[in-house]
């Protein structure tokens, strides 16, 4: 039966992340996964869209590092490093949140905590 290939064990959830919550432009928005993706060259890493298109894929470590980026639609210098500010800063927010520690939400209040909306 078809529907067998989309059993829960195939289900994974993303959260994506805005201006409002992360301060970066207002075209960026982050995606993360909400389990490690088991490479082993780098088990934490986050899906970056510019304009609701894809980007980039960051690592996420204090020293964060492109591992993909889209030929069609580039970030800019200014972009990439505010990207890599963001993930470095809050590294360890964002470990907690693909390892399932911190749900999507705890995630955002925490992150607006932090830099002081909230």
């Amino acid at each position: 039966m078809i529907l067998d290939e989309f059993t829960t064990n195939n289900l994974y959830e993303m959260s994506n992340f805005g201006h409002k919550t992360t301060g970066l432009s207002s075209s960026i928005q982050i995606w993360m996964r909400t389990e490690p993706i088991q490479l082993p060259h780098n088990n934490y890493r986050v899906k970056i869209e510019k304009n609701k298109e894809f980007s980039a894929i960051f690592s996420v470590s204090k020293d964060p590092t492109i591992l993909k980026s889209s030929h069609k639609n580039k970030l800019s210098k200014k972009e990439i490093i505010e990207i890599k500010n963001f993930i470095s800063n809050y590294s360890s927010l964002i470990i907690g949140h693909i390892d399932g520690k911190i749900d999507s939400g705890d995630f955002a209040i925490e992150l607006q905590k932090i830099r002081g909306i909230l």
